[in-house]
């Protein structure tokens, strides 16, 4: 063999194992590192909240700005129903779940619920979370 097919084989090993490299450590490595952090947006403890700064306005009732907050939330994942009073500018979010169903979604385990921990049942209402926006403070 002369020497440019042996630098062309050469290049081409070089080239696969980069591929593989690539292919099979960094890209499931960065898949993986997203993974968590998507999963760790849905506790509100671990939250990234600059993400929600996105979506400050002067006003409350952007439809589009409304729906695009809710899902940089904790708790997107839970079905929702909210209000807007556009008196006290104020959005109240009512969650559609109970407490013991959005702890089963989260992984809860025994020890961080006190109805597992005594055996009761689960309560049978829906958690509410209400969330203020006042205008005079929010503004850019």
């Amino acid at each position: 063999m002369n020497r440019k097919n042996k630098l062309i084989i050469g290049l081409l090993a070089v080239a696969v194992v980069l591929y593989c490299f690539i292919q099979f450590c960094i890209l499931p490595l960065n898949q993986s590192k997203k993974e968590d952090y998507m999963r760790s947006q849905t506790d509100a403890l671990t939250h990234d909240i600059s993400a929600v700064e996105n979506y400050r306005t002067p006003y409350i009732g952007n439809a589009s700005n409304v729906a695009g907050l809710f899902e940089n939330l904790p708790l997107n994942n839970i079905s929702r129903k909210f209000e807007i009073n556009s008196d006290d500018c104020a959005l109240t979010v009512n969650y559609l779940d109970t407490i013991w169903n959005i702890g089963e979604q989260k992984g809860c385990s025994p020890s961080c619920c006190p109805c597992r921990k005594t055996g009761t049942t689960p309560p049978k209402v829906l958690s509410k979370s209400v969330m203020r926006a006042r205008t005079a403070s929010t503004s850019p």
